[in-house]
């Protein structure tokens, strides 16, 4: 909610789809992490990148619908865009790592 929120704020033209489409994404992984993949690095990697294609693919099939932008450009700005995206989930998923294993679990008696 907040990074959509945040993506909103800064983009220009706002219209609210990204706070509302994060939203659904942030949905989505969290039932595809609690039900079908393990909830670890290659997990997490899954998630992401499944994100990340999900938007891209919006955003490309926006402009393709809207009459402009050249396909092949816009795929290989992507497939850039996803890879420089997933370098930095390794960083993110050890920052989370920490935390959760530094706040307090509650005990089942």
């Amino acid at each position: 909610l907040g990074v959509g929120i945040l993506c909103d704020a800064v983009y220009f033209n706002p219209d609210g789809a990204m706070t509302v489409g994060l939203c659904l994404l942030g949905v989505g992984a969290g039932v595809l992490a609690q039900y079908v993949v393990r909830q670890n690095l290659v997990g997490c990697l899954l998630c992401s990148l499944l994100a990340l294609v999900c938007i891209d693919a919006v955003r490309i099939l926006s402009r393709l619908l809207a009459g402009g932008g050249d396909l092949a450009a816009m795929l290989s700005l992507a497939g850039r865009e996803i890879a420089w995206s997933m370098v930095f989930v390794f960083p993110v998923y050890a920052l989370f790592l920490w935390v959760f294993r530094r706040v307090p679990k509650k005990t089942v008696l």
